[in-house]
């Protein structure tokens, strides 16, 4: 099994912005070529962009995704291949897929459904954390003291 160190995961998760910026090509570490495509799709038809809100693609999410599971343990790594297969195997798009799984969500009986869940959930955990949500969705302005706390009784 492979570990990382916390610092290790910092480092490499602060290579994001830099990366999508220089227009690198990603190559990824855990997953195929072709499960990277199809989970960008996912991931970007979850939280698609939109003219004034980054989505998950320019949030880099599948980067982000792709770095966890590649230093996950054997389990994780096993429930992530299995999920995308079966939610691949639902032989739909990817607003298709997301929208039929969205849909099954309190009540997941089938593999895809359950899969969905944690999906989903990493997809947003992903994109709170990526400084362009960040900045343009949640209008974080950076660490620096403030004097005063508007709006705290």
């Amino acid at each position: 099994m492979s570990t990382v160190s916390r610092r290790e995961l910092v480092h490499l998760l602060a290579a994001v912005p830099a990366l999508a910026q220089s227009g690198a090509m990603y190559a990824p570490r855990f997953f195929s070529k072709d499960e990277y495509a199809w989970l960008d799709q996912l991931t970007e038809a979850l939280l698609p962009g939109e003219p004034d809100s980054p989505g998950a693609r320019e949030a880099n999410v599948c980067y982000f995704i792709d770095t966890v599971i590649h230093w996950g343990d054997a389990a994780l790594k096993r429930q992530w291949r299995v999920g995308l297969a079966a939610m691949q195997s639902l032989a739909l798009g990817p607003l298709e897929t997301v929208a039929k799984l969205a849909g099954n969500e309190t009540n997941p009986t089938t593999d895809a459904d359950k899969f969905f869940v944690t999906f989903k959930r990493m997809t947003i955990d992903a994109y709170c954390q990526s400084e362009i949500a960040q900045k343009k969705v949640f209008g974080y302005k950076g660490s620096h003291a403030v004097k005063d706390f508007p709006g705290c009784g």
